[in-house]
């Protein structure tokens, strides 16, 4: 008899779980509504506001294109010259700057939309405007990123580029389908 109890209590547990699963995922924004911005977590504006990478370079990080912020973290083990880690420096710093100006700008648009929707007065022609420049900030941001990898890349050599895939977990023996010659 105990061991029926056990099954159905077992059973009963598993349904509650599943149950409260399924309400936890009809409710994906639950908590957002008190967000300063709604599209935009905390981390988001900050990541924006600092210039950071927010994975804007994916393309380029992940095909051999290195990034000047990661090179630096790892100049030790990426055996740079002290003219390749002034030149890495510059890169990083106007990247920086020009991608935190950016996120201010896009931080700002994405408020702008944000009340047009607070407001309860939010309508087609606005709406269409402020969505069509905040995409263009983004796609700005964006473009500064992966063209700091575009201007990082000659600056070093292919040893160094194979090491700096291995450093991240990019290399072979990571499942990198990249052929390099040494």
């Amino acid at each position: 008899m105990s061991k029926i109890i056990i099954e159905f209590f077992v059973i009963g547990i598993g349904i509650l779980f599943i149950s409260l699963s399924f309400f936890e995922s009809d409710q994906p924004y639950k908590g957002q509504q008190f967000r300063e911005i709604k599209a935009l977590s905390a981390e988001e504006i900050d990541n924006l506001l600092n210039g950071d990478g927010m994975g804007f370079a994916k393309a380029a990080e992940l095909n051999q294109y290195p990034g000047p912020r990661h090179l630096l973290d790892d100049k030790a083990e990426m055996n740079l010259t002290p003219q390749q880690e002034e030149q890495l420096e510059t890169l990083f710093i106007d990247m920086q700057n020009a991608a935190k100006q950016l996120g201010e700008e896009l931080v700002s648009k994405e408020r702008e939309i944000d009340l047009l929707f607070k407001s309860t007065k939010a309508d087609s022609v606005v709406l269409a405007k402020l969505v069509s420049e905040a995409g263009e900030i983004r796609s700005k941001i964006r473009l500064v990123h992966l063209e700091t990898h575009i201007k990082t890349r000659p600056l070093l050599s292919q040893d160094q580029i194979v090491r700096y895939d291995e450093l991240r977990g990019y290399g072979q023996e990571s499942g990198s389908s990249h052929s390099h010659q040494h």
